[in-house]
């Protein structure tokens, strides 16, 4: 077994071994089994559940930085939550075997090891995806737009966030919101993380996403990078969401690549009237300065991933400070017509692209202007190390990012007087802190590192990597490390900011109980109030907290025939809610409406109409062309809650 020094200069976040015959045999399948209970138990992520068996050069735990030493060859392997060991079958050559000897999986094609003399390296390295969701999908989940009634029905919850009003224009609505079917819609081929408030929960202020495609499905064979996948996009924003599709009369013909394939007016799938434009010349660092301007019925304008004030006339300008709000990764543009496309560099033709554009200014029709600020979260990964024998390039993209400010009770006009230095009349303050609850010296950002792991139990550490250093990560994950815990709204009074309420968010961890893949889930304990107007009173006023509490439901329907048996995959969702007034509201669930077990399943995906819906995933450690595994998941349609009035007396 090689040592941890040498197992880290090849980039190998588990173990790594080698392998060899004593005796001039020819080569013969062995079963190789290594126990990854002590290397997974001290990371976040599940990473046990991640791992995956890969081949590696015998240079690799030699000289690791010599081109061609750090190639990943996969081996076909599965996690037995029993013995909790990593289990494949290869083919281990004979001791007189030449340097060219193949190593492979029993159900791969062969591999050129670089191992002669009948040598194997073979290590568990993280993957970035489980039975139980993936990393390398973006946060963006279907069950987004799913409609409500029927099977797709849900649980909603809504605790609003009193904005002060403001002296010109609307106050921004703020809410934290919960809906059981973003918890039923968390599948293995979605990202694995609760969001930043909690699983089931969300608050966000807008945006546009947009989707790329595995390199590996583009003619890049063993990318792990992103491809240009046609031009598409999602919208969030309120009564505004739901797929984006072009108005074909509107685009333009010739038009530019940095238009990226974009330059037509959209319209929502079920258009409303909103109005919506793919623009460039924004200083955002994308690759063409993209953001997007959305125009509703009213005349208001809101401007996603603009990254700087607009100027009178909409424009892009360089006034303010940077908002954020763009997010962006290394995209691929490999075949012709692709937006970035050259032919000089052909296949290796990319762009820093935006994956997200987040909502930063809002502009009503009388020039008040509302202000989004962000914090993101940056990574790097050794981009196009897949598909060079695990020679890449370290490049940084956004794996996540929260929201920092709303700014309100102002004018566009003020703002681009003062340079982007006017102070606004009020002001919503999001507070993070480390998705970690051991102490407050172990949760400080310092300690986030791989061999603190343990401490933040549903953040995947190991595909985090430097600007230089070996990265052995082949592609980007999208993950964060920060949940919300607390919100302050202020006014500006006196020349100095005042505070008006407080409220704070109480996160625990829940264990879900999966025989395996069983990563613990933020879950939203309590949402606590106090008053902190000043004038009103002279010490703050707290109120009693609201609380939640859970139950375990299994997302993926009983039984299976897939090998190995994949978790019923738990998730929390809530059962009951104490307010502050001491009134409680119970949740029930519908009883799953699907079995393997009882051969009680639609006839087929297509025709289904039950409380269960089909997907298609594919693991990490999968084979190269192999088909992807078919699972089906349930919904969990709720029927009436109902609410007990328990008065509690008031607080004084």
């Amino acid at each position: 077994m090689a040592d941890e020094k040498r197992t880290a200069a090849a980039g190998v976040s588990g173990l790594a071994v080698t392998l060899s015959r004593d005796s001039a045999e020819s080569a013969r399948p062995v079963r190789v089994a290594l126990d990854v209970s002590a290397a997974g138990g001290n990371r976040g992520g599940e990473w046990a559940a991640r791992a995956q068996l890969v081949a590696l050069p015998a240079c690799s735990l030699t000289t690791p930085e010599v081109k061609g030493c750090l190639e990943r060859t996969p081996v076909a392997s599965h996690y037995d939550p029993a013995s909790k060991q990593l289990i494949g079958d290869v083919t281990l050559p004979g001791s007189d075997s030449s340097a060219h000897t193949s190593i492979q999986s029993l159900s791969a094609a062969p591999a050129t090891s670089g191992a002669g003399g009948g040598v194997m390296v073979l290590a568990a390295v993280s993957g970035t995806s489980s039975g139980a969701g993936t990393y390398a999908a973006t946060p963006l989940n279907p069950s987004q737009a799913w409609e409500a009634g029927g099977s797709s029905g849900a649980f909603n919850y809504s605790y609003p966030i009193q904005a002060p009003p403001s002296l010109g224009g609307d106050a921004p609505s703020v809410a934290l919101s919960y809906d059981s079917s973003s918890v039923d819609g968390k599948t293995s081929s979605t990202n694995a993380q609760a969001s930043w408030i909690g699983d089931g929960w969300d608050y966000s202020a807008g945006f546009v996403e947009r989707s790329y495609k595995l390199c590996s499905k583009a003619g890049i064979t063993g990318s792990g990078d992103l491809c240009w996948g046609g031009a598409n996009a999602t919208l969030s924003l309120g009564g505004h969401s739901g797929q984006l599709v072009q108005d074909d009369a509107s685009c333009q013909a010739g038009a530019p690549g940095s238009t990226e394939q974009s330059n037509c007016t959209w319209r929502l799938a079920n258009d409303d009237g909103t109005k919506v434009q793919f623009l460039t010349g924004a200083t955002n660092g994308t690759w063409n300065g993209s953001y997007i301007k959305v125009t509703d019925t009213d005349g208001t304008v809101f401007y996603f991933g603009l990254n700087h004030l607009p100027k009178a006339d909409g424009t892009p300008s360089a006034v303010g400070p940077d908002s954020g709000s763009a997010w962006t990764v290394p995209v691929y543009s490999p075949n012709t017509g692709d937006p970035c496309y050259n032919s000089t560099k052909g296949k290796a033709s990319w762009c820093q692209s935006a994956w997200r554009w987040n909502l930063d200014y809002v502009v009503d029709p009388h020039g008040n202007l509302t202000t989004y600020t962000y914090t993101p979260e940056s990574n790097w990964y050794a981009m196009g190390g897949g598909q060079n024998h695990g020679t890449g390039e370290q490049h940084s993209y956004t794996r996540g990012g929260v929201l920092k400010t709303i700014a309100y009770g102002q004018l566009l006009s003020d703002q681009i007087t003062a340079n982007g230095t006017w102070q606004s009349a009020a002001l919503i303050d999001f507070t993070s802190g480390e998705r970690c609850v051991t102490s407050t010296a172990a949760c400080d950002p310092s300690q986030r590192t791989t061999a603190h792991a343990g401490d933040w139990p549903d953040v995947p550490l190991d595909q985090n990597c430097a600007q230089s250093g070996t990265c052995t990560t082949y592609g980007p994950t999208f993950w964060s490390t920060k949940w919300l815990t607390a919100i302050t709204t202020r006014v500006r009074a006196n020349g100095a900011w005042q505070d008006v309420d407080l409220y704070e968010l109480g996160h625990r961890f829940v264990n879900v109980q999966n025989t395996s893949e069983s990563t613990q889930v933020p879950w939203l304990g309590s949402l606590t109030h106090t008053g902190k107007d000043t004038q009103a009173s002279a010490t703050p006023v707290p109120l009693p907290p609201v609380t939640f509490t859970e139950m375990l439901l299994p997302n993926r329907v009983d039984g299976t025939n897939l090998v190995p048996a994949r978790p019923a995959y738990n998730r929390p969702r809530i059962q009951l809610i104490t307010t502050e007034t001491g009134a409680t509201i119970g949740v029930d669930y519908k009883s799953a409406d699907c079995s393997r077990d009882r051969a009680d399943m639609p006839a087929s995906a297509d025709t289904d109409t039950r409380s269960c819906f089909n997907v298609k995933w594919h693991p990490a450690n999968e084979q190269p062309n192999a088909d992807p595994i078919d699972d089906w998941f349930q919904r969990y349609p709720p029927p009436p809650s109902r609410s007990t009035p328990t008065p509690r007396a008031p607080p004084r």
